[in-house]
């Protein structure tokens, strides 16, 4: 699976540790307001027409995803691999995640909303409904 990292940083394992665990000579507390880890991580799959495991279900491999906080901002990419999955590290947040097959022919019609937890993992599927020929 293709791991992007949209900025610098990020919630390591060791980091993560420490804010659940609440050691607060480490930097933890326990999951509360002092952790200073503030990325998440979101995967998934993509694919065309349903979602996955539907009958009419296509995967959509090398798609690629824009993920946004602000629609006003430009948006992050991530690419799904040759599999249809992604993860992606990303701040934790409200994002809302659309994309665009490989061929440019398929196209999310209706973004899905996410909202990221530092250090966790959220999941999200993303279908690319809108096709054209």
């Amino acid at each position: 699976m293709l791991v992007l990292v949209a900025a610098a940083g990020g919630c390591s394992d060791e980091a993560c540790a420490d804010c659940e665990d609440g050691d607060a000579a480490a930097g933890g507390s326990g999951g509360g307001a002092a952790c200073a880890d503030t990325r998440g991580e979101l995967r998934g799959t993509v694919s065309l027409f349903e979602a996955p495991g539907s009958p009419n279900s296509l995967p959509a491999p090398n798609a690629v995803l824009d993920l946004t906080q602000d629609p006003s901002e430009t948006p992050l990419h991530a690419m799904a691999d040759d599999q249809s999955a992604f993860s992606v590290e990303i701040e934790a947040g409200t994002w809302t995640v659309g994309g665009t097959s490989e061929d440019g022919y398929c196209t999310t019609m209706m973004p899905k909303t996410a909202t990221v937890s530092p250090c966790e993992s959220t999941e999200l599927d993303v279908v690319l409904e809108a096709c054209v020929n």
